[in-house]
């Protein structure tokens, strides 16, 4: 089931009444649900996971609630089949990058229905674990090296399979920051001597 809803609740229960009594699915979460570029949050539940009536034919009717008072706009409710896997792609700005410098990371999602939980990895290196969450996120390596990031992403209505990405990003020694040394006097910093330069080549990476 498909519901794109223009509000911010933290949960939704829906209710399909049906030739043979209702379906309930109680306790929707909203609160990480991905909003649209056009302001819409939208929302995928499995037939799967709604309890109650069992073998029905004809739905009848819909029910929406949420635990919000306010008035909110639903744009549209669709039962459907999607068999579309969903494909992602993976960036990093920049891929070439300095110590103590900022990376944007972003996942851009395209074919069928998800609702996406994403979690990522910085460093491939020292095992994948948690790191950050969301489609967008920043990230400072403190080390120069060649890394391999890694974004999980599943899906939480469970109908899409868990997909793993991976994106190389190369991290040179950014410039020495000048110290004060003991008395007041001020140490000069070191030149930038691992910074990018017209010849430096693009870290390739795998996406699997």
């Amino acid at each position: 089931m498909t519901t794109e809803i223009g509000f911010s609740a933290r949960s939704l229960r829906l209710v399909l009444f049906t030739d043979k009594g209702s379906m309930v699915a109680n306790d929707v979460p909203m609160a990480q649900t991905v909003k649209d570029g056009r302001g819409w949050y939208r929302v995928y539940y499995p037939l799967s996971r709604f309890t109650g009536a069992t073998g029905a034919t004809t739905l009848r009717a819909v029910g929406l609630f949420a635990d919000e008072s306010e008035a909110f706009y639903l744009g549209q409710i669709r039962l459907v089949i999607d068999r579309t896997q969903v494909k992602s792609t993976l960036k990093a700005e920049p891929a070439i990058t300095q110590t103590g410098k900022v990376v944007e990371f972003s996942v851009g999602l395209t074919g069928g229905n998800i609702d996406p939980d994403i979690a990522w990895d910085f460093d491939e290196a020292d095992g994948v674990r948690k790191q950050a969450v969301g489609d967008k996120v920043k990230y400072v390596f403190k080390k120069p090296g060649d890394y391999v990031v890694t974004a999980v992403i599943e899906d939480r209505s469970g109908v899409q399979e868990p997909m793993r990405k991976k994106i190389g990003v190369r991290v040179e020694k950014g410039p020495e920051v000048a110290t004060p040394a003991s008395g007041g006097s001020t140490l000069a910093g070191g030149g930038n001597t691992g910074g990018a330069t017209a010849a430096s080549k693009r870290p390739t990476f795998e996406v699997q």
